[in-house]
């Protein structure tokens, strides 16, 4: 059975950051799609940037908390982890 190549834990820390910024990204695009398609256009036909507000802001900014308690803990668990791993060499 061949031998399975393993990731760094730099390597791991870096997709789990990127998933993270990613995932608030994307909220963002998300939430300013949702905000423009809830505006009535202004007289010259364009809709003021700005972000969602009442439930939905509520449901999009704990998008960007959570995205940030989850990425704050695999952040901690990969450094716990990198200092076992050099603790075994």
């Amino acid at each position: 059975m061949p031998k399975r190549p393993s990731l760094p834990i730099s390597d791991l820390r870096g997709l789990a950051r990127l998933a993270v910024s990613g995932t608030r990204g994307l909220a963002d695009v998300v939430e300013a799609v949702h905000h423009t398609v809830l505006q009535v256009p202004g007289p010259l036909g364009k809709v003021a940037p700005g972000r969602t507000r009442g439930i939905t802001g509520l449901v999009y900014r704990s998008v960007h908390g959570v995205a940030g308690l989850v990425g704050g803990g695999l952040d901690l668990a990969l450094q716990v982890f990198s200092s076992l791993d050099k603790g075994a060499s």
